[in-house]
C-alpha cells in the first residue's frame, strides 16, 4: 500500500474567440519516491497555445472554410514504477525442511528513486470545410524521456550484482493524421467515412548496461543503445551444407555450423516487432437513429519470425513439433541441400554436439518475414 498527496491546477484563457492559452501544474508527494529531497518536489507541468485563424476578419470572405486552427503544447509528464521501492524490501517465507522462517532481500534501497520524466512537444492543425462535410487534423509530436529505470551493474560488495536506477533515456517522434467526411446528408439518411494514420519511431539514447552476448539480443526484448526499444536481431544465414546442417556467419564473417556463436557482433538488426505504421478506416450509415458501422484496422512496417520446424527434436517437444511447417522439405540425403526451400535435417533423438542446431536455424535472418 502506498500514500500520495497531490496538488494540481489548471488555467485557460480565450481572447476574442481567437487566441487560447492553457496551462497546468501538478505536485506529487509519495512514499514511492526516494529520500533524496531534490527529487521529492519536482512539479509536472504543461503550457499550450492555439490560434483559430478562421475567426480572423481577413478570413471572413473564404466561405468554404469553416474552421482552421493551429496549436502547440509543451510539457513535462512523469511516471513512477510501483515495482521498485526506495526502501530495502525483503520477503519472508517458511523453510520447507526446518519449518523456520527466513527472509531474503528482493530489492535494494534506492534513495535517488524518482519520476521517469518525459518532455512532450506537440504541433497540430485542425480544419473543417464545405459546411463541415470534410474535416481532419494533423499532429506532430516529439517525446524525450529521461531518468528511465534501467538495470545497471553494481559493486558486488553491496550484496547485489545489479540494480534498477533512473539512468535510461529514449526518444519517440511521429505524426498522426485524421480525415473524416460526410458524403451523404439527405433527410434522415447520413453516411460518414474517414481514416486515421499514425507513424512512430523510437530510439534508445542512453543505456548503461550493454548486451554482453548474442543470446540477450536474439530473444525478443534485448535492448541496445542507438536502436528501437522493440528491435529484433538475428544471425546471418549462409546456407544448408552437405550434411544437412545450418550454416551461419560468426562475428568474423566465417561460416560455422555447430559452434556456439555468442558474440554480440555475430548478430545484426532485423527490424522492429511493433508496427511503426498504424491506422484505421471507418464508415457509418445512419437512418432515423439507427446506425451501422464498419471499422478496419491496419498495422504495417514490423517484422516477425516464422513459426518453423526445429531440426533437433531431441532437445524440444519431440514428435509433437512435427505439426510445424518445414519438415516436409527437410534435408534427407546428400544433394538435397541444392533444392530450393530445403530445411535442415531432422534428428529425433539426442545427439552429441548438436545443442546449438535449433538456435542457428530459428534465429537466423532467413526466418524473418514481414508481419504486416
Amino acid at each position: 500500500r502506498n500514500r500520495f498527496v497531490s496538488f494540481y491546477g489548471n488555467v485557460m484563457y480565450t481572447f476574442n474567440n481567437r487566441y487560447d492559452i492553457t496551462g497546468s501544474i501538478r505536485w506529487d508527494l509519495s512514499d514511492l519516491f526516494g529520500s533524496n529531497k531534490k527529487y521529492l518536489y519536482r512539479p509536472l507541468w504543461s503550457i499550450g497555445a492555439a490560434w483559430t485563424i478562421s475567426n480572423e476578419k481577413f478570413m471572413y470572405n473564404i466561405t468554404w472554410l469553416d474552421r482552421l486552427r493551429v496549436r502547440a503544447t509543451y510539457g513535462i509528464n512523469g511516471n513512477v514504477a510501483r515495482g521498485i521501492s526506495p526502501y530495502l524490501v525483503a520477503e519472508y517465507q517458511l523453510n520447507s525442511i526446518t519449518g523456520e522462517q527466513y527472509g531474503s532481500v528482493t530489492t535494494p534501497p534506492n534513495a535517488s528513486l524518482r519520476w521517469e520524466k518525459t518532455e512532450v512537444t506537440n504541433f497540430g492543425i485542425d480544419f473543417d470545410i464545405l459546411k463541415h462535410r470534410l474535416g481532419g487534423s494533423f499532429q506532430y509530436y516529439h517525446r524525450s524521456s529521461t531518468d528511465l529505470l534501467s538495470t545497471v551493474d553494481s559493486d558486488p560488495t553491496y550484496g547485489f550484482a545489479s540494480m534498477m536506477l533512473n539512468v535510461g533515456a529514449m526518444t519517440n517522434r511521429g505524426v498522426e493524421v485524421e480525415l473524416r467526411g460526410t458524403p451523404v446528408r439527405w433527410g434522415d439518411l447520413t453516411w460518414t467515412a474517414g481514416l486515421t494514420f499514425a507513424y512512430n519511431k523510437n530510439k534508445i539514447t542512453k543505456l548503461n548496461k550493454k548486451p554482453t552476448n548474442a543470446s540477450t539480443l536474439l530473444s525478443v526484448g534485448g535492448l541496445q543503445e542507438g536502436y528501437a526499444y522493440n528491435s529484433m536481431y538475428s544471425y546471418r544465414f549462409s546456407r544448408i551444407d552437405e550434411h544437412g546442417e545450418t550454416v551461419i556467419f560468426n562475428e568474423k564473417g566465417e561460416e560455422v555450423t555447430l559452434d556456439n556463436v555468442n558474440s554480440v557482433d555475430a548478430v545484426h538488426y532485423s527490424g522492429v516487432t511493433q508496427a511503426p505504421y498504424t491506422g484505421a478506416i471507418f464508415t457509418t450509415v445512419g437512418y432515423k437513429g439507427l446506425e451501422l458501422s464498419l471499422n478496419f484496422v491496419y498495422n504495417a512496417g514490423h517484422k516477425m519470425r516464422k513459426r518453423i520446424a526445429d531440426p533437433n527434436l531431441g532437445w524440444l517437444g519431440g514428435p509433437d513439433c512435427l505439426a510445424y511447417d518445414g519438415y516436409a522439405n527437410s534435408w534427407k540425403q546428400a544433394g538435397d541441400e541444392l533444392k530450393p526451400g530445403v530445411t535442415p535435417r531432422v534428428s529425433y533423438n539426442y545427439e552429441e554436439d548438436t545443442f546449438y542446431r535449433n538456435d542457428h536455424w530459428r534465429y537466423n535472418d532467413a526466418q524473418v518475414v514481414s508481419a504486416s
